[in-house]
């Protein structure tokens, strides 16, 4: 990536997370762009090469502060935050392969549509096995009215009382509406499978 616009994605990043904020890549997102930064989340492959830029972006970043022993930056997309140094090691050795494949700007530049479905579909998903369903998780518990911030597999009993409620609200035969009770249902789908299993 060029620094024309390294530099500016990376100062904007720098501040929001100053702030001591946790943000899940979504946010992160949303927040960019509110500042005028052009990051699309459609087609497929517009969002490949935002995700990518974020996560090139960020990595780049860490690394920079690692260099200054300033801190370092723990990158996942349901948690991105400024952490101490102290976490240093632990964090640089479960993200290697995946800062080794973010800092490669020529998988960026040359990835195309097919690209992406082939990656998504293949064994190579393994590392995006977090990152594919983070959109969804965050559209599945604004769906079901859970506030989005590090959502936590340990949190199911209290996700569950929530769904319960509101799929009961929604019942078709207690005068719900069936398409949001169709929606609630396929929301706690989402979390099943993306958040809850392991």
């Amino acid at each position: 990536m060029d620094d024309i616009y390294y530099l500016p994605l990376r100062d904007a990043l720098t501040e929001l997370l100053q702030s001591g904020n946790r943000y899940t890549e979504f946010a992160l997102i949303a927040a960019l762009r509110e500042r005028g930064f052009d990051l699309p989340l459609s087609p497929a492959l517009a969002l490949f090469q935002t995700h990518f830029a974020l996560f090139h972006t960020l990595y780049r970043l860490s690394d920079e502060m690692l260099n200054q022993h300033q801190a370092h930056l723990s990158i996942h997309t349901l948690c991105i935050e400024y952490q101490s140094l102290t976490h240093q090691q632990n964090a640089i050795s479960q993200t290697d392969k995946l800062r080794e494949y973010y800092l490669d700007w020529e998988t960026h530049f040359h990835t195309q549509q097919a690209d992406v479905e082939a990656l998504l579909s293949t064994a190579f998903s393994q590392f995006f096995r977090h990152e594919k369903p983070a959109m969804a998780i965050e559209e599945a518990l604004s769906t079901l009215k859970l506030p989005i911030e590090q959502p936590q597999s340990s949190a199911r009993p209290e996700y569950l009382k929530q769904y319960r409620r509101l799929i009961q609200q929604a019942h078709p035969d207690k005068g719900g509406d069936a398409e949001h009770f169709h929606q609630l249902q396929q929301a706690w789908k989402t979390l099943e499978h993306h958040l809850f299993e392991h």
